[in-house]
């Protein structure tokens, strides 16, 4: 095994090596690239004419800048901000109302449910029961293939 495992090494180490020798004094690189293959592009032009003055912005100046959106936002109105007590309580009282009777809703199927699937399953649980002592198997030659005897199960009701 030790043989194998350094003649595996050598042949890695000489593969490596012929690769680096081959790609540093042999292969000729193509640096050369003609005149008529290279495209210039130049934006100097672009930026001669969309030049903008670059501004300095101070935290004191930010109130005075003038705003490029045109819509102002519109600030909330003192009504908005402090709702009415009486408003909040008749949510409050809602919301209770509706939780309560989703609470009675969600509980009374889900009773039915429970006993529904009890019941099915101890149905099922019968009819297999039935079925089990219902079936006998019986198991029959066939035959022989190829000088293999071949058996056949039936299941009998």
């Amino acid at each position: 095994m030790g043989k194998f495992f350094t003649i595996i090494l050598s042949l890695y180490i000489v593969y490596y090596t012929a690769n680096i020798i081959y790609d540093l004094f042999i292969k000729q690189e193509h640096k050369k690239v003609e005149n008529d293959e290279v495209d210039e592009f130049s934006l100097e032009n672009v930026a001669e004419e969309n030049k903008i003055e670059v501004q300095r912005v101070e935290i004191d100046d930010v109130e005075n800048l003038s705003k490029s959106v045109q819509e102002e936002i519109e600030e909330p109105k003192q009504e908005d901000i402090e709702p009415d007590m009486d408003d909040l309580k008749r949510k409050f009282e809602s919301e209770q109302e509706l939780e309560k009777t989703q609470s009675n809703t969600v509980e009374e199927p889900q009773k039915d449910i429970k006993e529904k699937l009890k019941d099915v399953r101890q149905q099922n649980k019968d009819r297999f029961k039935q079925m089990m002592k219902m079936a006998e198997t019986s198991v029959q030659m066939v035959g022989t293939i190829e000088g293999q005897k071949v058996y056949q199960s039936v299941l009998q009701f």
